[in-house]
């Protein structure tokens, strides 16, 4: 299956297609964090820390104040 292609809005939303939604369970209002990379941006649900403890052992824990609120 190809890559869904959005586009984003005057007023710089984005629409996040049907597709998508239904595949990943995503729900209105639900919160999605953004994880900046240099190739782009990814888009997934925030991970809680019980779910993610030891799998980045020795990485850099100097976290953005805007993302840390999802952590």
């Amino acid at each position: 299956m190809p890559a869904p292609v959005i586009t984003m809005s005057p007023e710089s939303h984005i629409h996040l297609p049907e597709e998508l939604r239904q595949r990943y369970d995503w729900k209105p209002g639900q919160s999605l964090m953004v994880v900046c990379r240099e190739t782009g941006v990814f888009i997934c649900p925030p991970v809680p820390v019980e779910e993610a403890h030891g799998i980045a052992f020795g990485a850099n824990t100097d976290f953005d104040p805007d993302v840390a609120q999802f952590l």
